[in-house]
């Protein structure tokens, strides 16, 4: 008869998550996480297969964590541009009222695993082009209703947004105050006549 696992595979997932999160990947060695969910290498092997595939499932949940949804979420016919003002508005609020200053853990792991050979780097940057993609076709939409000038380079545009959700992020780990950080992501977007009114 197997030994039932002494945790919830949910609750492990989320606790490794807040400990790279914390710490990023590099610290989260097998032995540090096994020590971390009270199992041992092996049990930790059998559980999720590899630290790498454990990296991936965690990447996956902390999707839940992040002020995206909106976007995520978004239909064609949505004031998309005030959607986007609101969702960086609302980053903002969440990086400066983090104690801790982690910034994102998705932003935070491109920057410290990515320009590496491995599966991770590839997995990274897919997930990058999935998001700019995304933000791609929301301000396509846009531009359909007539949120944005017919004129614009929607493939640019959604490039200099994704650039600023990455620069928001990383810099928040130094300069955490709302007032600074919804400054440079306001003055952005009015630079690229994106921002609407909330």
């Amino acid at each position: 008869m197997a030994r039932k696992l002494a945790f919830e595979r949910d609750a492990a997932i989320e606790k490794v998550m807040f400990k790279i999160w914390q710490d990023g990947y590099h610290a989260a060695s097998v032995k540090a996480l096994s020590e971390l969910l009270g199992i041992t290498r092996s049990s930790f092997y059998h559980t999720f297969v590899s630290r790498e595939a454990l990296f991936k499932e965690v990447l996956s949940v902390y999707s839940n964590y992040t002020p995206l949804q909106k976007l995520i979420r978004a239909q064609k016919g949505d004031r998309i541009l005030l959607l986007l003002t609101q969702t960086l508005n609302e980053l903002c609020h969440a990086r400066a009222n983090d104690t801790m200053h982690r910034g994102c853990l998705a932003m935070n792991s491109v920057a410290e695993i990515c320009g590496q050979e491995g599966e991770l780097t590839c997995h990274l940057k897919s997930q990058l082009d999935l998001s700019n993609s995304r933000i791609e076709e929301l301000l396509f939409w846009a531009q359909e209703q007539g949120e944005i000038d017919q004129s614009a380079n929607v493939e640019h545009l959604a490039l200099a947004v994704t650039n600023l959700f990455i620069g928001l992020n990383i810099m928040s780990k130094a300069i955490n105050e709302y007032d600074k950080l919804w400054a440079a992501a306001r003055t952005t977007l009015v630079g690229l006549s994106l921002y609407v009114e909330k």
